[in-house]
């Protein structure tokens, strides 16, 4: 399962449970809040330390701005820049354009004598 499928059913999941608890009271919310914060918190911690240190960076960060976007609003803005400079520089490394679905053809029918 890729990255993307693994923190997109995270979120969904998490999402999930937290609507269910929209009526709570307000010491529920805050209390929400801050665990919210400080698990995601830590985890994105933990993650930016992985970018120095032997370990799967590329993973934690985002799980950890995922469990952050679930509160604050910051976090998902964040997260989308990334998600969006990721695909564009996948694309990039692909050579691929927006919305194409197969990579381009490296000869045109010029170049292979048809």
């Amino acid at each position: 399962m890729s990255e993307a499928k693994v923190l997109h059913r995270v979120r969904r999941y998490l999402r999930a449970t937290y609507r269910r608890s929209h009526d709570d009271p307000p010491i529920v919310k805050w209390a929400r809040r801050i665990v919210v914060l400080v698990v995601g918190g830590t985890v994105l911690l933990v993650g930016a330390l992985m970018i120095v240190l032997p370990g799967p960076a590329v993973l934690v960060i985002p799980a950890g701005l995922a469990i952050l976007a679930l509160e604050f609003v910051w976090a998902r803005r964040l997260l989308r820049y990334f998600r969006d400079s990721a695909h564009r520089l996948g694309r990039r490394a692909t050579g691929r354009k927006r919305g194409e679905t197969s990579p381009p053809d490296p000869l045109s029918q010029e170049e292979r004598g048809d």
